[in-house]
């Protein structure tokens, strides 16, 4: 009976589910390059963030609130896991507050008879969503092939099937769709696995990755082109309006985010290719990661991300205050701790002793942090230092439900309001 329960949650908040997901891994995957370029050639890491794959394992690590290298990472990299640390707790809230919301609306009938009459209510309400999602999915089918048949000469009728094909409608567009989808998946397991230098001096590896590269590389090219060129003919899916004009149209497109994602998916290899002639060189690293910002290509067919803009447009004064609340828990706390601990050294679970480690406020802030999202990295506290904590933790306890359930509640809304309709442009 569980089981099946479980299983009705997962029913429930499935779109919810997979449009947050794919937003905290596209967080999870940039976060770790942010890592890997800053810790790299750390000594004091002892190779723990040599590859974008190792760097992952330690980033997932401080999603979930574990800061194993806390003490050893550089500036800038203490700057990155700060910022892991505030918005991997967001992100990450979401898929929490999700399943804690559908479990209690589950748990909260009173007989089986409410159970079932609720089920039968959600499937209905389903039911009417896809019928709806269905019916405008068709009309703008036909709307948008409707231009392609009344175009007036051959370049127009060009332009008009190719916004066709672009919009995913039809059989060709939505395998054209597919295969978008696949390179992009490519690209970002071909950059990630490029960074382990055991697995880029392979030849073998190094022939597939070149070809996905140069594949990928012209599709992306014609694909920014084409949707440049027919966005003209495009048209908004709610109200049948046409959204870009003229040559204005254009470039409102190209500045637009989706734009500037595809432009930035192509551009900097091109850059490189002029200066150095080469699209492979090793000196431009830096560049060849630019292959991750593709991952941002799919939000396109999600917009998952959209979604968490409008969450955070609907609920921004609650979000305000809530922040508010939690910069100054922070602060307070940080002094607590400092005023507590600045004089005296402390032992890490692993028995490395670390000199004053709450030596000046910023030093405090930075473990203030840690502790806050679930990190105790220093092993012994004086008895004040306990007290303030068992306090922190309570706080911060009850801060991170709230969280949770203000962006879970908000994307479950967002996702109810927009249904599955796609922004292709």
């Amino acid at each position: 009976n569980m089981l099946s329960k479980f299983d009705d949650v997962i029913l429930s908040i499935r779109h919810a589910l997979i449009a947050s997901s794919y937003v905290g891994a596209v967080f999870w995957i940039l976060a770790s390059t942010l890592m890997y370029f800053c810790e790299r050639h750390n000594p004091e890491v002892g190779g723990r963030m040599s590859s974008i794959p190792n760097a992952m394992y330690y980033t997932l690590q401080m999603l979930m609130g574990e800061f194993v290298l806390n003490n050893q990472f550089t500036a800038a990299g203490k700057v990155v896991a700060t910022c892991i640390a505030i918005f991997g707790a967001v992100f990450f809230s979401v898929p929490v507050g999700l399943f804690g919301g559908a479990f209690l609306a589950l748990a909260s009938g009173e007989d089986e008879d409410e159970d079932e009459d609720e089920d039968e209510d959600g499937e209905e309400a389903e039911e009417k969503m896809k019928a709806e999602h269905e019916r405008v999915s068709k009309q703008n089918n036909q709307r948008a092939w409707s231009l392609v048949e009344q175009a007036p000469n051959f370049y127009l009728k060009a332009r008009a099937a190719t916004c066709y094909l672009m919009s995913a409608y039809g059989l060709a567009g939505k395998a054209l769709e597919m295969c978008i989808y696949g390179l992009i998946v490519i690209a970002v397991l071909v950059t990630i696995l490029e960074s382990v230098p055991e697995i880029d001096h392979n030849h073998g590896f190094r022939a597939f990755a070149d070809v996905a590269e140069w594949t990928s590389l012209a599709v992306f090219t014609i694909e920014y082109l084409a949707r440049a060129w027919c966005v003209v003919d495009s048209f908004d899916e709610r109200s049948g309006a046409k959204e870009f004009r003229g040559l204005r149209g254009r470039i409102s497109w190209m500045t637009s985010f989706f734009g500037l994602v595809d432009l930035c998916s192509i551009l900097p290899f091109y850059i490189q290719l002029a200066v150095t002639g080469n699209l492979f060189g090793t000196g431009w690293q830096f560049i060849r990661v630019f292959r991750l910002i593709r991952i941002l290509k799919i939000e396109r067919f999600m917009a998952a991300f959209t979604l968490f803009d409008n969450v955070l447009g609907n609920q921004s004064k609650l979000l305000i205050g809530l922040s508010y609340v939690v910069f100054v828990i922070w602060i307070l706390f940080s002094c607590l701790m400092y005023m507590a601990e600045m004089g005296h050294k402390k032992t890490a679970p692993d028995d490395d002793i670390i000199d004053h480690p709450y030596e000046t406020m910023f030093e405090s802030m930075w473990y203030t942090l840690l502790n806050i999202t679930g990190e105790f990295p220093l092993g012994d506290y004086s008895v004040w230092g306990k007290c303030i904590g068992f306090f922190m933790v309570i706080f911060a306890i009850e801060l991170y439900g709230a969280a949770s359930g203000v962006f879970a509640e908000g994307f479950q809304s967002a996702v109810e309001k927009k249904g599955r309709r796609k922004d292709v442009w």
